[in-house]
């Protein structure tokens, strides 16, 4: 009897956790100071609108977990410098986004924005994954997870039965991840609920 309650206990500890590791990402960087390029200490970078956040190590370096999936302002501080504000921050389920700040000493606090873009090569990706955001699929002339899918280089659909065959694979070997958790069978998922498509 205690072993089946603490198996219990413990599932419904674990599951939430389990739950949230799906739909979020990682932050990570190094804040450094603008005129040398050294590590800057006891800097606070935040991310707007939320309660997370971190401070810089020694060298440095921070790293913020469980990031919501999405487009976020990150904002770094620290004292004598001038507070900078990067925008539109993407954030994808399962990733670590790099974002690194450089810094300028000031008498006037004064906040520099800055407007984030998308590296080209994403230095975490194992392959080459295929993301679309809520946004981008909301603005697409199709509806249907599928159909969204289909319009990636390498997708062909099969017109007669409807699957879809990516990179020469057979239909039945396509998984579908929506907002990091795996669909299997028919998506009966909202559109406009989706934060992002992999």
């Amino acid at each position: 009897m205690y072993r089946k309650w603490s198996t219990f206990v413990l599932l419904t500890l674990v599951m939430p956790l389990v739950a949230l590791a799906q739909n979020t990402g990682k932050l990570t960087g190094r804040v450094t100071e603008a005129a040398n390029g050294d590590g800057l200490p006891g800097a606070i970078v935040s991310i707007e609108g939320t309660t997370l956040g971190a401070a810089t190590d020694i060298d440095g370096n921070y790293t913020i977990l469980g990031v919501p999936v999405g487009l976020w302002n990150v904002r770094a501080e620290a004292q004598d410098f001038s507070p900078l504000l990067v925008q539109r921050v993407e954030i994808n389920s399962g990733f670590t986004r790099t974002l690194n700040f450089a810094m300028r000493v000031t008498a006037t606090q004064d906040e520099l924005v800055v407007v984030y873009e998308r590296p080209l090569i994403q230095n975490d990706a194992i392959g080459t994954p295929r993301v679309t955001s809520g946004e981008q699929i909301q603005n697409l002339p199709v509806r249907g997870v599928a159909n969204v899918a289909a319009l990636q280089a390498g997708v062909v659909s099969d017109e007669r039965s409807g699957t879809l065959n990516i990179q020469g694979g057979r239909g039945s070997e396509v998984t579908y991840y929506v907002d990091g958790v795996k669909v299997v069978g028919a998506l009966g998922v909202s559109q406009s609920a989706i934060a992002e498509q992999e």
